[in-house]
């Protein structure tokens, strides 16, 4: 069995930049960890927070559900639905845009001036080789009633 001696990308700049620039969590995947949860463009998916780097909210939460869907070759969303029994609408959801093409981002030019940087092979490898969680504000849907039944359907058929 041979083993794989590539050396993967690192770019702490442009990790330092995306953390900071947008004022909430920025979680970095294994491209690789990503493509295994199988995520489509055509529809929602259940996926296993375990197998993810946002496994760590399932250990603080109890969990409704975890559905990702992929919008356009270029990002997706993942989401995530606990249940808060403190709360007057007792399902709290998060949100999370998933990057998956950094390089490709329309703002790719000023996150690289503004994070010291260059869009060398070093960036476009580590693009290609992470994809990039970032935590999405609070919006409307954050607080709900009940879980959506599309995303109820979704976790039915997948067990």
């Amino acid at each position: 069995m041979e083993q794989s001696t590539k050396i993967k990308a690192k770019a702490p700049r442009i990790k330092a930049f995306l953390k900071k620039t947008q004022g909430r969590a920025v979680i970095i995947m294994p491209r690789d960890d990503w493509d295994a949860l199988r995520v489509g463009s055509t529809n929602l998916v259940q996926i296993d927070i375990k197998k993810t780097p946002l496994a760590r909210v399932a250990e603080d939460s109890c969990l409704l559900a975890v559905v990702a869907r992929k919008y356009q070759p270029s990002s997706g969303r993942v989401s995530i639905y606990r249940y808060d029994e403190k709360d007057k609408k007792p399902v709290n959801v998060d949100h999370y845009t998933v990057l998956l093409d950094l390089v490709g981002h329309p703002r790719i030019q000023e996150m690289v001036h503004a994070a010291s940087t260059s869009l060398d092979n070093n960036l476009r490898q580590f693009s290609d080789e992470n994809v990039f969680l970032v935590l999405e504000d609070k919006g409307n849907d954050h607080w709900i009633e009940n879980v959506p039944s599309s995303v109820i359907s979704v976790c039915i058929d997948s067990t």
